[in-house]
């Protein structure tokens, strides 16, 4: 409870913030729970400690109920306030503030938040249902409350079977680890989702530099026989050309759409399978023609060694085209 305890409070207030850490550290394991006190032989250090004990022990319950509310004022923001005022009084008075080692100053009569002896021990004992002047009954109540909250947590979150309080109590104590093992699990399956999604849009963009560098040297190749041959011969090589280019849009578009086909939904998938099929009757329509084409452009024999060279830039063309779609089948398989 006492990480709850804002720095602010702590800083404004050194004496308190002096007592906080004096009971975390002497009085309380890393945990939270009471540590125990040893026995003590001589009865007159016994009344010193346990008035002491009692006296941190008061301000542990206090500063624990305050924790819970996690230091929020209500809507009339007067807890804020009241906690400030009674903090500023005990400070300028020295009342928070280590027990004093020295027998002058043990009889001064200054007593934790101005609580008399009696009157400490009577709110301490009424919270814990002590009726015995013994630290040991007082520490074991205290291991009761927190095991009885343990139990109860263990209980709400099993609910649905019959066990044994010590397994509820073993259960309760790991709650916290099951906890923080789920969140764990659930960020790494944040980041793998991530990284996919990171892969997929990597081949993505490699697919529309591959598609943009195609049609550049499409347009290139286009151009720079449009400008070499005259208009006769160049019909026969513009038919030719266009049955590439279409050709090859098809086999864009059903590479396309196979990668849509692992980002949308699948109505969407439904209706793109499709749009891929018409594609494909289309693309062999237009092979056909590439071929009556190709047998046309056999007779043009005098064209020399520029025609081999557009055949091999076409097949060079055709090799990009397959290893993009062997790479997205990688990623979305």
């Amino acid at each position: 409870m006492f990480g709850h305890v804002p720095q602010s409070i702590l800083s404004a207030n050194p004496n308190f913030a002096a007592l906080h850490k004096q009971i975390v550290t002497r009085y309380l394991t890393p945990d939270g729970r009471t540590k125990a006190l040893e026995e003590e032989t001589d009865v007159s250090d016994f009344t010193e400690e346990k008035m002491t004990y009692l006296e941190h022990l008061a301000l542990y319950n206090e500063l624990q109920k305050l924790a819970v509310q996690g230091f929020k004022p209500p809507k009339d923001g007067r807890t804020q306030g009241a906690l400030s005022d009674v903090l500023a009084f005990a400070e300028t008075r020295q009342l928070l503030r280590y027990r004093p080692r020295d027998p002058d100053l043990r009889n001064s009569g200054v007593t934790l938040l101005g609580l008399t002896e009696k009157d400490l021990c009577k709110q301490v004992e009424g919270q814990l249902g002590i009726v015995k002047n013994s630290k040991n009954v007082l520490l074991k109540a205290i291991e009761e409350r927190l095991i009885k909250r343990c139990e109860d947590i263990a209980k709400f979150h099993y609910s649905g079977q019959e066990i044994n309080p010590k397994l509820r109590l073993a259960k309760a104590s790991q709650l916290d680890v099951i906890l923080k093992k789920k969140i764990s699990l659930i960020e790494s399956t944040k980041m793998d989702q991530f990284n996919d999604y990171y892969r997929l849009g990597e081949t993505l963009s490699t697919y529309l530099e591959v598609t943009k560098n195609i049609l550049e040297t499409l347009w290139c190749l286009v151009e720079e026989f449009m400008l070499r041959h005259e208009y006769e011969k160049n019909k026969g090589f513009n038919e030719y050309f266009s049955a590439i280019v279409n050709s090859i849009i098809l086999k864009l578009r059903v590479l396309r759409i196979n990668t849509l086909l692992s980002v949308y939904d699948k109505d969407t998938v439904e209706f793109l399978k499709t749009v891929r099929e018409k594609l494909r009757v289309e693309e062999i329509a237009k092979q056909t023609k590439l071929r009556e084409v190709e047998e046309l452009l056999g007779k043009y024999e005098t064209f020399g060694s520029e025609f081999e060279e557009i055949i091999k830039e076409y097949i060079a063309l055709q090799k990009d085209i397959l290893i993009a779609e062997d790479n997205l089948r990688r990623i979305t398989g």
